[in-house]
């Protein structure tokens, strides 16, 4: 069972994702050189150097819902752009939301309007620059 996540983007607006699927990826940049040998070298085989840059970034991925009166204010943290905070369990994390979809599952009665809209969305840990 995940925690669920609050969108805080000041002003008093926040809003609660529902969540089902919190996935948190970090990844680093390698620089790759691959060294030039010599031709009676070449049996050895290349030599290839890797070179650590020491930059990770931490991104997430969300899977979840949001209540149908929330939409709008989900579509405009996207739209206004700009770092805010996530609030996940017990951290509070800066981020920028890199995409988002939302879904609208359908229901028999066509006069009924859904509860909630299935959301899927991926944030970068990070302050904004300039």
């Amino acid at each position: 069972m995940t925690e669920n996540i609050i969108l805080d983007y000041g002003e008093s607006n926040e809003l609660t994702v529902y969540t089902t699927k919190v996935e948190e990826i970090e990844s680093k940049t390698i620089q790759i050189l691959s060294v030039p040998v010599t031709t009676p070298n070449y049996a050895n085989g290349p030599k290839t150097w890797l070179v650590d840059m020491l930059r990770i970034q931490r991104r997430f991925t969300v899977n979840g819902s949001i209540k149908t009166t929330d939409r709008t204010k989900f579509r405009k943290v996207l739209r206004d752009g700009g770092a805010f905070v996530m609030r996940y369990g017990t951290e509070n994390f800066t981020v920028n939301m890199e995409k988002h979809s939302i879904t609208e599952i359908g229901k028999d009665d066509e006069a009924s309007s859904p509860d909630t809209f299935t959301v899927l969305f991926t944030v970068i840990e990070g302050v904004n620059y300039g």
